[in-house]
């Protein structure tokens, strides 16, 4: 049998002699000032296979959280007593922002530790003794911006289990996954030791956002702010909301609000902002979004309070300074369940959030709709 002498130089494959790496040189590796470079060298020259390469990582310090190519700083999860430093700045501001806008006041949040937020709902956004739905939203939406830490919400869905109250409020957020653009978490608003409402929200930051922008339908066209009719007006008892939003409803939709007409378009166009002037941001956009009555309404009257049982915000950029384009209309009502969509544009004419929400109008009220909308000499229900 005929022996091949085989050149391990010339080998495709290393000889193990040549592919070990001693600790001692691995650690001489390390103290290189240039140790990518000095690695490189070495798999050219065919000291190690590249699969052996085990670069440092980062110091501990430095870095709670690695996903993928980004890097999440991870807040602190320990309660403000039991930490050595006080919360990033970053953090602060997503819970606290300042200024003295009442809304930025009243949508503040401490962190209890574990993923749990502290605060208090005020009475001052409320529809009678309940607080509005989306301000109670805007919450929630701080507390899962400061566990995600990120800035922005990109869609923040609520279903509304118990009404809220004024007063305390405890909200546990837990995260369900860090993504490099998108990240997830749900949130627990409890009130009393009971759940009033569940929250799922999906956070980016916008500033980082890249790929194509489309947008196929305009602004709404609305008069003036001065020709325009305050929302307040047109109730027929003073609700709390109203003295701390400005809402002008356009004239062409602000007619039929007390008695109802069967052939009112189920439609509002209104400009919505802060009444002390603040402008808004992307955590007060579901405030907005659930502010005004229903546009139902213009059909059936005011027939008291309608609770919300499912309400989704999708945020598209931060709105710019100024007063909010809002349009709202009803296109189905279904067994007394009312669906309700939304727009908001901002002062400079884009698009900064769509709405959707699902809410239980009231009994008679719905009857009566129903009762409007037959055709005439259609005999009434139960009739054989």
């Amino acid at each position: 049998m005929a022996t091949v002498a085989v050149d391990a130089r010339r080998s495709d494959r290393l000889s193990p002699v040549r592919t070990a790496v001693s600790a001692n040189r691995i650690r001489q590796c390390c103290r290189w000032p240039s140790y990518d470079d000095k690695l490189s060298s070495l798999v050219d020259r065919g000291r190690f296979p590249e699969r052996a390469i085990r670069r440092p990582p980062a110091p501990a310090s430095r870095f709670r959280y690695r996903h993928n190519e980004g890097i999440v700083r991870h807040a602190d999860p320990r309660p403000l007593a039991g930490r050595t430093s006080q919360p990033s700045h970053r953090e602060q501001s997503r819970m606290n922002p300042a200024g003295s806008s009442q809304f930025e006041h009243d949508s503040r949040l401490v962190h209890a530790g574990k993923g749990v937020y502290e605060g208090e709902l005020s009475a001052a956004w409320a529809i009678g003794a309940v607080p509005n739905g989306g301000y109670v939203m805007a919450v929630a939406c701080r507390a899962l911006a400061a566990a995600l830490d990120l800035p922005h919400p990109a869609s923040m869905t609520g279903h509304y289990l118990a009404p809220t109250e004024a007063g305390p409020v405890r909200i546990e957020t837990q995260i369900i996954r860090r993504g490099r653009r998108i990240s997830v978490a749900t949130a627990r608003l409890v009130q009393g030791d009971q759940e009033r409402v569940r929250f799922t929200g999906a956070f980016t930051d916008f500033a980082l956002s890249t790929g194509i922008d489309l947008t196929t339908v305009s602004p709404p066209e609305i008069s003036e702010v001065a020709a325009c009719v305050p929302m307040a007006g047109l109730t027929p008892y003073p609700v709390a909301i109203h003295d701390r939003i400005l809402a002008r409803l356009d004239p062409a939709t602000a007619s039929h609000w007390h008695s109802g007409d069967p052939a009112a378009d189920t439609q509002l166009r209104a400009w919505l902002g802060f009444a002390d002037g603040a402008d808004p941001d992307v955590f007060s956009l579901p405030l907005f979004a659930d502010a005004l009555p229903p546009p139902l309404f213009r059909r059936v009257g005011f027939s008291g309070w309608v609770p919300t049982v499912e309400l989704t915000v999708h945020v598209h950029r931060v709105p710019a300074p100024g007063l909010l384009r809002a349009r709202f209309v009803t296109r189905h009502v279904t067994g007394g369940l009312l669906h309700e969509d939304g727009e908001l544009w901002d002062s400079a004419g884009q698009l900064v959030a769509l709405s959707r929400q699902l809410a239980i109008i009231n009994g008679a009220a719905a009857a009566r709709e129903s009762e409007r909308s037959k055709p005439v000499g259609a005999p009434p229900e139960g009739a054989a």
